[in-house]
């Protein structure tokens, strides 16, 4: 009887261990934003855009800038996503493909730069709409939002 008891007592030990392990594992803060803030929500962006008091005009233009590049932007994202869980899965192997994760990697960089290319297209269109005013209240907007940034971005103006 005594054999039969230590035997329960070991495994309710081993299974207490166990979930305390696991309960600790899995109680880690995820490691996605690595201790920096998120980027903002897109509803901030929007409410940026709203106190620009936009005009009707200026409503249609934008409207129309944000379609001719939507689809595009669209389709570089599932791109980049795709290229991505490529690049994660040679990252899991048990073996080391020193080609395919180069290959793969340059392949999602292009991928990235073209997103960033096209933004940058849409932001500088976006721009050209605005006034001098609706510009300086969107840079000012910016300032409030991430005074943390100041030092790493020149002003609207300086594009």
């Amino acid at each position: 009887m005594e054999a039969s008891m230590k035997k329960i007592i070991t495994a309710f030990l081993m299974a207490l261990i166990l979930s305390v392990t696991f309960s600790f594992a899995l109680a880690r803060p995820p490691a996605r934003n690595m201790g920096f803030p998120p980027p903002p929500p897109k509803i901030e962006k929007l409410k940026a855009f709203l106190a620009l008091k936009l005009t009707p005009d200026q409503q249609e233009k934008l409207l129309k800038i944000i379609n001719k590049y939507e689809d595009k932007l669209q389709e570089l994202r599932q791109k980049h996503r795709k290229e991505r869980k490529k690049l994660f899965s040679i990252l899991r192997s048990d073996t080391i493909d020193e080609e395919a994760f180069r290959k793969t990697f340059r392949k999602a960089a292009r991928v990235r730069e073209e997103i960033a290319l096209l933004k940058l297209k849409m932001r500088k269109e976006a721009l050209g709409v605005l006034t001098h005013e609706q510009k300086k209240q969107l840079e000012a907007g910016r300032e409030f939002r991430f005074p943390h940034k100041k030092h790493h971005r020149e002003t609207i103006e300086d594009f």
